[in-house]
């Protein structure tokens, strides 16, 4: 879902640089993002030069259609980044879910400070999106490592594909 926000950030301002200060990085990893995802894609989606960037006409047909036209018929996307829940609040996102309930919810997440109010908060949302069958789950990428036994605080089943290390600590 990242790379796919990056490609139309990119398209939208037809500058690598503009469009990195609009997602709030660098140059670098994003230019890095938009080549994994026409490595994915097996087409590139923007002709650059050293003073121009712009759309392919395959980069141009994509956007226009999968993305502008909202034709995501059959796409299979790996979503595994845990807050992004927000995104069911907005209708114009790809999953095209417009619910005032949900979005309520998630105004109400943003105004929580309390971390049992969040979490009640976070399991209605979830359960409104799983009851209004929003989204077909067909799997959960399998996350698999080998790590020192003397590291504590690695999950032992990753809900994502990130490592939080806030818990994590060496033991003698």
């Amino acid at each position: 879902i990242r790379q796919l926000r990056h490609f139309v950030i990119v398209a939208e301002t037809l500058h690598f640089g503009q469009a990195a200060e609009r997602l709030h990085m660098t140059q670098p990893p994003l230019s890095q993002s938009i080549l994994m995802l026409e490595r994915e894609l097996g087409a590139p989606l923007f002709a650059r030069t050293k003073r121009r960037v712009a759309l392919t006409p395959f980069g141009a047909q994509w956007l226009e259609q999968v993305f502008r036209g909202k034709d995501f018929d059959l796409t299979i996307v790996s979503h595994t980044e845990p807050m992004d829940i927000g995104i069911y609040a907005n209708p114009d996102y790809y999953f095209q879910y417009d619910s005032a309930a949900f979005q309520g919810l998630i105004e109400d997440l943003k105004l929580a400070t309390a971390p049992a109010d969040r979490t009640r908060i976070l399991q209605a949302a979830q359960k409104q999106i799983a009851g209004d069958y929003v989204n077909g789950y067909l799997f959960q990428l399998a996350r698999t490592g080998v790590a020192n036994a003397r590291i504590n605080g690695l999950w032992e089943n990753a809900p994502t594909q990130a490592n939080d290390l806030t818990g994590v600590s060496w033991s003698d």
